[in-house]
């Protein structure tokens, strides 16, 4: 059906031309524009032009809440204009406001039958009030477009299973067009290991768990569903071989945890489709999941908010929505979001671990602390104390942190090669606090279990160049360094920096040169290289590097005074007692 030109239609080409010049002139200031810093709430104002602007800006700012309740109002100002009901209905799903999002899509449907994300709204509306023979209807006659054919499948095979046809349902997905593609031949397998599950029929779920674990071994869901529907069918020691391998390549995830204690205990860990819309709202997480590949992913927003808005409370999608608010500094929704997930969901100590990250990104530091301090009680594990440490280190209260650091490791228990990264933090922390013998150690420990990680590699190498100790060993591991991520700047960076400290100012140029490529715009590799050309005697161009250095505004105070110092005075004169060079 063609769509309607309204005046409002008209309007908004003009507006779409003038919008920037507007709000840059501020000619219309709304309230709004302060909502991210949380100063004022969005409050819309009788003038449809500037609620329409203010709703198209919220939205590049990535600001939903606001975006929706200002394009609502200027819908609600003109009402027949079908562009803005389109851009209204996008912006109240992406907010998360349902009530809005479906009439909105209803009222687009008359206009638009063939809009894809208005009819898969509309059904997973129906599908939530169990009104599954509604659910095909509304979906009759398919989708030209492939994703939107997989969700509208997902939805039509779960309302099947509410209305009692598991075997339709099945059927329907097998149908299902998996475009040779190895994410959908994934999500189509464990969609029908779930509805094999939930129909009762344990072999059939592992089998197609099992299609699904032969081209997705690391998918955390499908690792979890493996173990489960073995051990549902009384196979424990495959459930506990699945579950144990993952948990060894990347140790403690909360639902692998939760699997193996289950497991261990001769119980079937619980099954996340309780009901058919929770069935339908982990599969539309499963797909969206499989789309942001980034948490600031916006196509990932709307298939998280249509499993919402069948499961409100669904942990997964609930997390992927407070990913999206962090990702685009959207802090105070995040921790809304993250509030809403049940305190008996696995991935609520996860979820208050995200909550104390984001608080300290926001200076709250304290009630950061505060929430892991209560967690490392109530729920003691490496991550808590991880999280804590981190924190820790930013205050530079770096023996607490290593204090944390300690703790994490005694949690883990038997320290796995994928540990390494707590001796590496703890030696890290340990530097900065002046106890080299320990820092050392734990370094060297760190290499035991991973000794090709180039950070630790750099690390100790640079430590032990910069104290003039092991120079051959240590200017080994920091080429070494290099040549595992040799577009890595800030390794390049230290190579150089060590040819400097050794005496080899040639190589230090060459070096730096190339880390400055890799690195234009940071301040600390271009102080360095001025240094470098100095003792080369090119000073023209070591004055120039110190104040491209400057003109970076490093945060640093302490080495603004030294640069520009040197931009003043140049370089002293080498001192006697130069540093010994080490072979190659």
């Amino acid at each position: 059906m063609a769509r309607r030109i309204s005046s409002g239609a008209r309007a908004r080409r003009w507006m779409a031309g003038t919008a920037a010049a507007v709000l840059a002139l501020g000619l219309i200031v709304p309230a709004e524009l302060s909502a991210r810093e949380g100063s004022l709430d969005a409050v819309p104002s009788d003038s449809f032009v500037g609620n329409y602007l203010a709703g198209r800006f919220a939205a590049q700012q990535r600001d939903k809440e606001s975006a929706s309740i200002f394009l609502g109002a200027a819908l609600s100002q003109n009402p027949e204009d079908v562009g803005l009901l389109d851009q209204a209905f996008v912006a109240a799903l992406a907010a998360g406001d349902f009530d809005a999002a479906v009439a909105n899509a209803k009222a687009l449907v008359k206009h638009d039958s063939e809009n894809r994300l208005a009819r898969i709204t509309i059904a997973a509306d129906a599908l939530r009030g169990r009104q599954y023979a509604r659910v095909a209807k509304i979906l009759d006659g398919g989708f030209e477009n492939p994703l939107a054919a997989i969700a509208g499948t997902f939805l039509d095979a779960w309302a099947s299973v509410g209305a009692g046809k598991a075997a339709d349902a099945a059927a329907i997905v097998e149908k299902m067009d998996d475009l040779d593609n190895a994410d959908v031949r994934r999500i189509k397998d464990y969609v029908l290991g779930m509805i094999a599950e939930y129909s009762g029929d344990a072999e059939a779920a592992l089998a197609a768990y099992e299609r699904a674990f032969e081209v997705a071994s690391g998918n955390v869901r499908v690792v979890e569903a493996v173990a489960r529907a073995a051990a549902r069918t009384g196979n424990f020691d495959r459930a506990r071989e699945v579950a144990k391998a993952y948990n060894d390549r990347a140790p403690d995830h909360a639902l692998i945890i939760q699997a193996l204690a289950a497991v261990e205990a001769g119980r079937v860990p619980p099954f996340p489709a309780t009901a058919p819309q929770a069935g339908a709202a982990e599969a539309i997480y499963t797909l969206g999941s499989a789309l942001g590949r980034e948490a600031s992913d916006e196509m990932a927003v709307m298939f998280y908010q249509l499993a919402l808005l069948m499961q409100g409370d669904a942990p997964l999608p609930l997390l992927g929505m407070a990913a999206y608010y962090d990702a685009v500094a959207d802090y105070d929704k995040a921790i809304e979001t993250i509030d809403r997930i049940p305190p008996g969901a696995a991935q609520h100590v996860g979820s208050q671990i995200s909550k104390a990250r984001i608080l300290d990104k926001m200076d709250r530091t304290g009630e950061a602390l505060e929430i892991l301090d209560a967690l490392a009680i109530a729920a003691p594990g490496r991550d808590v104390f991880v999280a804590r440490a981190s924190i820790l280190h930013g205050e530079k209260r770096y023996l607490d942190s290593a204090d944390a650091y300690t703790s994490a490791i005694a949690a883990v228990g038997e320290v796995r090669d994928a540990d390494w990264y707590l001796y590496y933090y703890r030696g890290m922390v340990r530097e900065r606090a002046k106890q080299w013998p320990l820092a050392e150690a734990d370094f060297k420990r760190a290499l035991e279990l991973n000794p090709e990680q180039p950070n630790v590699l750099n690390y100790l190498g640079y430590s032990w160049i910069d104290q003039g100790l092991n120079l051959d060993e240590a200017l080994k591991l920091v080429k070494r360094a290099v040549e595992l991520r040799p577009k890595d700047g800030d390794i390049t960076d230290s190579l150089g920096w060590a040819y400097y400290r050794l005496g080899r100012y040639e190589e230090a140029v060459t070096t730096l040169e190339r880390a400055v490529e890799l690195r234009p715009e940071e301040p600390i590799i271009l102080d360095h290289l001025g240094d470098a050309y100095w003792r080369v005697g090119r000073r023209f161009e070591a004055r120039f590097q110190w104040q491209h250095a400057l003109d970076r505004k490093p945060e640093d105070a302490e080495l603004v005074g030294i640069i520009e110092q040197k931009v003043k005075d140049g370089l002293p004169e080498e001192p006697a007692q130069k540093a010994a060079k080490a072979s190659d």
